[in-house]
């Protein structure tokens, strides 16, 4: 189950948010996996990325993987079966970045959705050849969200 909740004010596709999600989680062997997706302002983006990365800037996407050492373990009877834990855009920062790319906003905020469950799911940049392999899964996941497939489907 993916559940996606928007804190904004910007209209936000769900249903696609949904199915890019689902798409990644079925190509990864976790199609039972449950995901939280919050979509949040500046404002919020930029708290959470200081509290939790020592970082003065809003994030555009932010995850928070269920486990011992998520904000989620913190609470009494954690142990959530399936859940891979929460992932956090900040819509705003998305469109902003999305013309650095030469993209669309919804195909950034798939890229951004994409990237955070890659995150979710083990996957880091922290490393050369882990940041490789993660970006080439980014790549394979994103074409088939592209400008024009969105057209299509959509």
């Amino acid at each position: 189950m993916i559940e996606v909740n928007n804190l904004t004010r910007r209209f936000i596709d769900k249903a696609f948010l949904r199915k890019v999600a689902l798409a990644v989680l079925k190509k990864e062997g976790k199609e039972t996996a449950e995901v939280s997706v919050a979509l949040v302002g500046v404002k919020k983006a930029a708290a959470l990325n200081k509290k939790y990365r020592k970082k003065d800037t809003a994030a555009n996407v932010l995850s928070f993987p269920f486990g011992e050492e998520s904000i989620l373990s913190e609470v009494e009877g954690s142990e959530i079966k399936g859940y891979l834990g929460e992932i956090v855009l900040c819509p705003q920062q998305v469109q902003k970045e999305a013309g650095k790319y030469g993209m669309i906003f919804k195909e950034a905020l798939a890229w951004m959705l994409i990237h955070g469950l890659l995150h979710l799911l083990g996957y880091d940049h922290e490393q050369a050849q882990d940041a490789k392999q993660m970006e080439q899964k980014e790549r394979f996941y994103l074409e088939r969200f592209s400008d024009s497939y969105i057209r299509i489907n959509s």
